[in-house]
């Protein structure tokens, strides 16, 4: 088999569709769906910076996803017609299109806190493979940097406002080429980028341009959408396709466009970008009614010429099937030597994201600091309030709600944190989930795993420092043990929620909710016998129940209380407390244990499963059901 090895050699494909369209469903359009493509056909070649153009809306981004594959997979979308790799049908390949193709996204979703050097060794270890020598991938690394011009910031930290707010770091034209380096690392033959000069300046905007037109040079096929670049972003451009409404105006070489639009009628004014002129002649003026109409009218007349043109005609006769041994040859040649690092491992991609998810948060030092510092001022104001507790009456009602607190205050700490990390990270996991760096196991628990430690040191420095300045009876040990497992549940909660929430801003508006039903059924503020049946449920898989119920025992079994003459009520022994609680089940503290263990894993497998059942999906293209040119 031909194949290529973990350097800089890429295999030269082309890329071809045919009859392509898309359309979703929407009850607010005529016969309940809206047409996002119109049929279209054409061509991409190797050596060839392609822009897809057009205004806003027009359709420019979802034919970029479509030809790579990314249209999300939705309820009643439709996605008709063909694309080819070198006249080999997607379908027929023999890998996934992702080995041969790259994908760069309009956002920049980076880790904040990791360096230039480290984020592209997080890629290079996964998407070369495992047996590439480390002195090969540190130069396919350089390689890489030196070609985008970044080898000067590669021990720059990217910052960026993804996670941490305002962090210092890359500029944006360098965060940029980060993202396409990235995806140059397993040298792919074909290149999508979806509009990659959005909220860059005209210089970095040109920078990013000329690297993309260097790496179309070195013969990949290099695909843009783009919404309306500078005159010399345009320069740099091989073919153009240019979108309204869905459907194309035209669609070939870039230095003809203007030609044919001035065949039409509509010649380029003198000293006017190309770009301005053809996006404000396709595009709708929706100022009034009058302009409505005679702007509609035009592009209408733009469509129709298009489509009766030859020009079209001759696009869809070059992106007919030629599929032939030599086409499939050049695919094999493309391919990677082996199979990537990252694909069906489970240890490789565990011990990378597990020292990349440290990384990031021990770099946080702000945070870790403020979470430590709060839980210790929170540990010495309530040490200071129950400060040295005794045994009179009034202690009874204090030792109980002391222990209501810490449960009540472990499960609102652990849920609303945790319930932050994967929407925090959501961005980056789908894209390299999308790119198949790793399955979702080893991502789930580095982040079960990583986000242990910060949650359970200083919970165990406050159970020190509470429980003797409080002055608590029972055990120490069974008194942490239940907290910690109460701590890990939550932890576990919160990654329920992490995985069920797509926005950071939802989770300390959910989780505490959560925790608060919870929190009603502990048994301190609504007795266990007096839970209503309809409730019964909440009661049982209430985290703070068993948790509450373990420290209850642990401090109320065996002792002692005084009584004193003016006490209307003498409570003398804990049992009676117990009792009143209905804690009097044997074996109570190893049954609360117990539980708190299953739930921990149930909560576990619920979030596990819901990240694998959100996975990102993409529609394939069926067969048109009206074949031809257009």
């Amino acid at each position: 088999m031909a194949s290529k090895g973990a350097g800089d050699e890429h295999g030269q494909l082309s890329l071809s569709w045919g009859d392509l369209s898309y359309s979703i469903a929407h009850t607010e359009s005529k016969g309940g769906r809206k047409q996002i493509l119109q049929p279209q056909s054409g061509r991409a070649l190797p050596g060839h910076l392609v822009a897809l153009m057009g205004p806003s809306g027009s359709g420019k981004t979802s034919l970029l996803n479509a030809l790579a594959g990314r249209l999300p997979l939705q309820k009643g979308a439709v996605f008709e017609g063909r694309v080819e790799v070198s006249g080999v049908s997607k379908a027929d390949l023999p890998c996934h299109f992702a080995d041969l193709s790259a994908y760069v996204e309009q956002e920049d979703c980076l880790y904040a806190l990791s360096t230039v050097s480290e984020t592209m060794d997080f890629a290079a270890r996964l998407r070369l493979p495992k047996e590439t020598p480390s002195a090969e991938r540190e130069r396919r690394i350089g390689e890489v940097l030196r070609q985008l011009g970044m080898a000067h910031v590669r021990d720059t930290t990217v910052g960026g406002t993804n996670f941490n707010g305002a962090l210092r770091g890359l500029s944006g034209g360098e965060r940029k080429r980060l993202s396409i380096g990235i995806e140059l690392l397993h040298s792919p033959s074909i290149l999508f980028l979806d509009e990659p000069t959005t909220g860059l300046d005209s210089y970095q905007a040109l920078n990013v341009m000329k690297k993309l037109q260097g790496l179309a040079e070195e013969g990949r096929t290099v695909i843009v959408s783009i919404h309306q670049p500078r005159s010399q972003i345009f320069a740099l451009f091989t073919s153009l396709c240019v979108l309204s409404r869905g459907a194309p105006v035209y669609s070939g070489s870039a230095g003809e466009a203007t030609d044919y639009f001035a065949s039409l009628g509509h010649p380029l004014p003198s000293r006017f970008n190309p770009a301005d002129f053809m996006i404000d002649l396709v595009s709708v003026d929706q100022i009034s009614p009058e302009a409505q109409q005679e702007t509609e009218a035009r592009v209408e007349s733009l469509h129709r010429s298009w489509a009766e043109n030859r020009g079209a005609a001759a696009a869809a006769e070059k992106a007919s099937p030629t599929g032939n041994e030599s086409c499939m040859a050049s695919i094999l040649d493309a391919l990677p030597k082996s199979t990537p690092a990252g694909h069906g491992s489970f240890v490789t991609p565990f011990v990378l994201l597990l020292r990349r998810g440290w990384r990031e948060q021990m770099r946080d030092r702000v945070a870790v600091m403020f979470k430590t510092f709060f839980s210790m001022l929170v540990t010495g104001v309530l040490g200071l309030v129950y400060f040295q507790l005794g045994q009179g009456q009034a202690n009874i009602q204090d030792r109980a709600m002391l222990l209501t607190f810490l449960s009540m205050n472990v499960a609102f700490a652990s849920s609303i944190t945790t319930a932050q990390i994967i929407p925090r990270q959501l961005s980056i996991v789908t894209r390299e989930r999308a790119n198949r760096l790793y399955a979702i196991t080893p991502f789930y628990l580095t982040a079960v795993a990583v986000s242990i430690p910060p949650e359970v040191v200083p919970q165990l420095l406050a159970n020190v420092i509470l429980f003797f300045m409080a002055n608590l009876s029972g055990s120490f040990w069974i008194f942490t043990l239940a907290l910690g497992l109460e701590n890990m549940v939550f932890v576990s909660v919160g990654m329920l929620l992490s995985a069920a929430l797509p926005s950071v801003t939802m989770a300390p508006q959910v989780a505490p909710a959560v925790v608060i039903i919870f929190l009603i059924f502990n048994g301190n503020f609504i007795n266990v016998d007096s839970v209503p049946v309809y409730f019964v449920w909440l009661r049982e898989i209430s985290p703070i129940k068993y948790a509450f119920q373990a420290l209850a025992v642990n401090e109320f079994e065996d002792a002692r209380f005084e009584c004193e003459s003016s006490d209307v009520v003498c409570i003398q022994t804990g049992e009676q407390v117990l009792s009143q609680l209905k804690f009097t089940e044997e074996y109570l503290i190893m049954k609360s244990i117990v539980f708190l263990i299953i739930l921990m894993v149930a909560f576990n497998i619920l979030a596990l499963a819901l990240l694998i059942v959100r996975k990102p999906k993409f529609l394939q293209p069926v067969p048109a059901k009206v074949t031809g040119p257009i």
